[in-house]
């Protein structure tokens, strides 16, 4: 794949992702329920069509807040495929919060999953989606398809742009790393979906290499050794919680 997905538009990348490999390839894998990337093409075209049917297109810009889950996903890459710009904010937030993020970038529309400051510790394959418009939201400026906030830790959340080019570029030097998981392989996705590294070394690589993203259905070190042993996955993708929590494991499932 290098050098086949540099410097193209967002639905162009969404496209040639997909092209990669067959449709009957496992994509994203939940309990007993794979599901193929085929579906989840399907499922983005029909999200595409729904939100076309709100107005939301090329140069739009949407504030994205679902946790994760297919359904996220899915919403994410259909927003894409439609040249959207997407401000992909934290299920976590709380709508004080979101609102803050809202008045600093002025998002034209909101999909959301009624779950805001909520933190779920399952992965929920679906969330009924809810779209809103903002009548004070303003078009996109740049060439920006996904926006990011930093913590805010130090002050004001700092505003994080990834053109096309450079989430295609990310995704092709995550292909060249020795040691991520290649076709056919299975990998446990623990970090979040909406930080850049679940995202991009998680979703959109594997999607790119045809890798099957597993989940497990909580966090807790029971059920991420269950999902992991049960799946054979070759891999394990989180962060030092995830490492520190399996560490407290009393033993591996039978």
């Amino acid at each position: 794949m290098q050098g086949t997905l540099m410097s193209t538009p967002m639905r162009e990348l969404i496209d040639a992702l997909f092209d990669a490999h067959p449709d009957d390839l496992p994509y994203l894998v939940h309990g007993d329920h794979p599901v193929s990337r085929g579906e989840v093409r399907a499922a983005v075209d029909m999200e595409a069509a729904v939100f076309a049917g709100h107005g939301i297109g090329e140069g739009h810009t949407v504030m994205l807040q679902i946790p994760p889950s297919c359904t996220q996903i899915e919403v994410l890459l259909a927003l894409w495929r439609l040249g959207a710009q997407v401000m992909l904010v934290d299920h976590r937030l709380k709508p004080s919060e979101v609102d803050a993020l809202r008045s600093l970038c002025h998002p034209q529309f909101m999909v959301g999953a009624g779950t805001a400051g909520r933190s779920p510790l399952t992965f929920e394959p679906r969330y009924e989606v809810v779209t809103s418009r903002y009548p004070d939201g303003r078009p996109a400026t740049t060439e920006h398809k996904l926006v990011q906030f930093s913590s805010g830790s130090t002050g004001l959340p700092k505003v994080i742009g990834r053109t096309a080019a450079s989430l295609s570029a990310e995704i092709e030097r995550f292909t060249r790393i020795e040691g991520m998981p290649v076709l056919g392989e299975r990998m446990l996705l623990l970090s979040s979906t909406a930080h850049s590294f679940g995202l991009i070394a998680g979703v959109l690589h594997s999607l790119a290499a045809g890798v099957s993203a597993v989940f497990a259905r909580r966090v807790s070190a029971k059920d991420i050794l269950a999902a992991a042993g049960g799946h054979d996955v070759h891999v394990i993708f989180g962060t030092p919680f995830h490492y520190e929590l399996l560490s407290t494991a009393r033993g591996l499932p039978a």
